[in-house]
């Protein structure tokens, strides 16, 4: 390397367990990232280095959440959209298809199949708003329709008629605070 020779020629750790102590590259909360940056050639205007990442596949970092017997409500599930929403104790998941969606709720430790909300095709949404799970979905013809999941059914509160394009517009551009719209609907 030229005149341009630092002290520093790499920088970063694959080993999970060191810290910034140790020269890491570290997220805000201190975990290394596992990303390690070496300088492999340099000159007076251009630098060239190499990064690795850790070999992410065979660390068993994420687990896979399923039932008791192993079995995953999701696997059974085409969705060519997923959406997720979550209260304090349960995770929802609100899978879209080309002709339905449906939400299952995972509680820690099993799956529940909360059946399909929508037999239409379209775009959609979901959220906890006062504790109680809503969706939100515009169909390819334009219908609109919040419907809230009570007495292990979706019900519908409301086909709004506020601009169902709008609607869709929001929906395609990832809208996912609908709280607004299940607060308007149920007064």
């Amino acid at each position: 390397m030229s005149q341009y020779l630092v002290t520093r020629q790499e920088i970063g750790s694959l080993d999970l367990d060191k810290t910034i102590t140790d020269n890491a590259i570290c997220y805000s909360d201190g975990r290394n990232s596992g990303i390690h940056i070496k300088v492999t050639e340099q000159t007076a205007d251009s630098i060239k280095f190499s990064i690795e990442f850790p070999d992410y596949d065979n660390m068993d970092i994420w687990q896979s959440v399923s039932n008791s017997d192993g079995s995953n409500l999701l696997s059974n599930i085409m969705a060519s959209k997923v959406k997720t929403t979550a209260d304090k104790n349960n995770m929802y998941v609100f899978a879209q298809d080309f002709s339905s969606s449906t939400v299952v709720k995972y509680s820690g430790d099993k799956w529940t199949n909360l059946g399909k909300c929508s037999t239409s095709a379209g775009n959609g949404a979901i959220v906890i708003f006062n504790n109680e799970v809503y969706v939100l979905f515009v169909d390819f013809k334009g219908k609109c329709e919040l419907k809230k999941y009570s007495n292990n059914k979706w019900n519908t509160v409301s086909t709004l008629n506020i601009g169902s394009n709008k609607i869709q517009a929001l929906l395609w551009n990832n809208l996912e605070d609908i709280s607004p719209l299940c607060k308007a609907a149920e007064i």
